[in-house]
């Protein structure tokens, strides 16, 4: 059995793409309007989990989806994943993680980072 992995990129919030000081407030009727991983609480302690990614990967949006994808990829049963885009911009940070290798120190470093 393999997995497709929807939202690898966690609707953004794995592209450092919003502040806990600046919570992003969406339109009345958008499914992340109330969505607790959006808040100023969940965005704060997400964001010292996002340095250490920095501080290791890169800190472009492209570095950043390259390691997101690449990481989710390289479990055996991820057959593909759907990270979504709205502009050419975003499709050529997600081809990235084409080019991207991590090795096992690398995966067991995100899998640590993010069980904190």
């Amino acid at each position: 059995m393999s997995l497709v992995a929807f939202s690898p990129l966690n609707q953004g919030l794995s592209l450092d793409k919003y502040d806990p000081d600046n919570p992003p407030s969406f339109p009345s009727g958008d499914h992340r309007e109330h969505a607790p991983k959006f808040s100023k609480e969940s965005l704060a302690r997400l964001k010292p989990k996002l340095a250490a990614i920095k501080d290791r990967f890169g800190s472009t949006k492209a570095q950043l989806a390259s390691v997101a994808l690449r990481y989710t990829l390289n479990f055996p049963h991820v057959a593909s994943v759907i990270p979504s885009f709205r502009n050419p911009a975003q499709v050529s940070c997600n081809l990235k993680a084409v080019d991207r290798s991590l090795s096992d120190e690398d995966m067991h470093a995100i899998t640590a980072i993010f069980s904190r």
